[in-house]
């Protein structure tokens, strides 16, 4: 696929090279444009890619299942030179959206778009009359992946 107008190869590379000092004439449209995620077990998952240096993970908040701590990263390539201080630690207050934060650029506001749904998805699942959640055969193998995995780590026979 063609990349963008908005966003070429060459146009990627060369705000990546404003940002750090450095040389990203060589990157192929693949390398600069596409955004890989990747899962880690339990709950760490890096995008591959320069365009969306992006990691995040989750974590348990406190004893509450219906909450969680989303930790959202932004590895950007070390500029040339002396290295950077470490960024500030920044909390979003459980009603600021993403986009509030102008640290996140241009994915605060998709991942706003991406967590919207997920009160809603909550309550559907909490509302069924089924014991167990149907996940499909694609889209959701990472989540069966993860389960089938958590269930082997604890010894819960269900799975």
């Amino acid at each position: 696929m063609a990349p963008s107008a908005a966003c070429s190869a060459t146009r990627c590379g060369a705000q990546l090279a404003a940002r750090t000092g450095r040389d990203f004439t060589d990157l192929s449209d693949s390398e600069a444009l596409d955004g890989i995620e990747y899962f880690l077990f339990p709950n760490f998952f890096p995008w591959g890619g320069y365009l969306t240096p992006l990691v995040y993970r989750f974590r348990p908040w406190d004893d509450d299942p219906g909450r969680c701590l989303m930790e959202v990263m932004l590895l950007d390539p070390l500029p040339v030179g002396p290295r950077p201080a470490p960024a500030a630690l920044r909390f979003l207050g459980g009603d600021e959206p993403f986009a509030a934060a102008p640290e996140l650029g241009f994915l605060g506001p998709i991942l706003d778009q991406d967590t919207a749904t997920m009160p809603r998805v909550q309550r559907g699942m909490r509302a069924s009359q089924r014991a167990r959640t149907t996940l499909s055969q694609y889209q959701e193998v990472r989540i069966r992946h993860f389960h089938a995995l958590l269930s082997r780590y604890t010894g819960d026979p269900r799975d």
